[in-house]
C-alpha cells in the first residue's frame, strides 16, 4: 500500500479487496483510493468531479472514492491497520486499510463495526451535528484471517474521531506503541520527543511509512509480536529519513522502493571520501 497527500485530496495506491458504502462499489477489487477534497453531492456531480480528479493524478480506472470539504484528516495506525478520518464540513468519512488476508465476509464484518464505531464514538452529543459519510475498509494482504483481531480497527477508529471531534487545525499522525505497555503517540514534526530517532539531520516527512510493511528483507525483518503474531520490524531502516531520499519521494509520490533505493545509492556514491 502506498498513500500520499497533494492539495489536500488523498491518494491510496495498492492491490485492494474493497467493502464500501460508496454507490455502485459494492465488493469489489481496485488499485487506488480516493479521499478526494470538494463538495460531496447526491448526483452525478460528485463522480464527475472524482473521476477529473483521478486522470489529474493519471487515474482513469480501478478506482473508488468519494468527495470531502477540504480540511485536515487524522491517520491512525496501529500493527497492520491504518486508518483515514475525515471531518469534512459535519460530514464524517472513514477509510481503513488492513494488510491482512481477509475472506469477504470477515471484510464486510469489519465494515459493519466501523459504522458503528464510528457511531458509538460520536455519542449523544454529536449525532445531531455529525453526518455519517462514506466508508471504506480495503483489504491487501496475504495470510491466516484467522488471526486478525477486528478490535483493533475499533481502537484506531474511536482515537480518530474523537481526535476530529476537537476539531484539528493540520493534519494528526498517531501512531500505536506498544513500549511501556501501549500508547497512542502524536507525531509532531517540530516537537517530535523521539527526535532524532535514527540518526541526528534526518528527515521525518515519512515517519509514518507509506510502504509499511515492505516485506524488503534488506530494510527489514519479520519479528514474534506481543499476540505470537508474526510483525514486521523495520525500527533500523532509514531509507525515507535521508534527506536526498524523502526529497526525491515528495516530488515522485508514486516511486517505488527499488527507485528510492538507486536514489540513496547514488546519494551515498556521491558523498563518499575521495569520489
Amino acid at each position: 500500500m502506498r498513500y500520499y497527500r497533494k492539495d489536500s485530496s488523498l491518494f491510496i495506491h495498492g492491490r485492494f479487496r474493497v467493502a464500501s458504502t460508496v454507490p455502485g462499489s459494492g465488493l469489489r477489487d481496485f488499485s487506488s483510493i480516493i479521499l478526494g477534497a470538494g463538495v460531496a453531492s447526491e448526483d452525478e456531480r460528485e463522480e464527475k468531479d472524482l473521476a477529473i480528479l483521478a486522470s489529474k493524478e493519471g487515474i482513469f480506472h480501478d478506482y473508488v472514492g468519494f468527495l470531502s470539504f477540504p480540511g485536515p484528516i487524522c491517520i491512525c495506525q496501529i500493527d497492520t491497520v491504518t486508518t483515514f478520518i475525515k471531518n469534512g464540513n459535519s460530514r464524517l468519512s472513514i477509510i481503513v486499510a488492513i494488510r491482512e488476508s481477509l475472506e469477504d465476509a470477515a471484510l464486510l464484518s469489519v465494515l459493519t463495526k466501523t459504522s458503528y464505531c464510528a457511531g458509538i464514538t460520536l455519542g449523544e452529543e454529536h449525532r445531531s451535528d455529525i453526518i455519517p459519510g462514506d466508508f471504506i475498509v480495503a483489504m491487501e494482504g496475504q495470510g491466516d484471517f484467522k488471526r486478525f483481531n477486528p478490535d483493533i480497527v475499533c481502537a484506531s477508529i474511536k482515537k480518530g474521531v474523537a481526535e476530529m471531534l476537537k476539531p484539528p487545525e493540520n493534519d494528526l499522525f498517531f501512531i500505536y506503541s506498544r513500549l511501556s505497555g501501549g500508547e497512542w503517540v502524536r507525531w509532531d514534526r517540530g516537537h517530535c520527543r523521539f527526535y532524532p530517532c535514527h540518526f541526528k539531520g534526518q528527515r521525518c516527512d515519512y515517519c509514518y511509512c507509506p510502504y509499511y510493511p515492505c516485506k524488503d528483507t534488506s530494510l527489514g525483518q519479520w519479528v514474534e509480536g506481543h499476540t505470537k503474531n508474526q510483525v514486521w520490524n523495520c525500527s533500523n531502516c532509514t531509507l525515507l529519513h535521508e534527506p536526498p531520499v524523502a526529497e526525491y519521494l515528495k516530488k515522485n509520490p508514486c516511486a517505488g522502493l527499488s527507485e528510492l533505493k538507486k536514489v540513496r545509492g547514488k546519494s551515498f556514491t556521491l558523498q563518499s571520501p575521495g569520489q
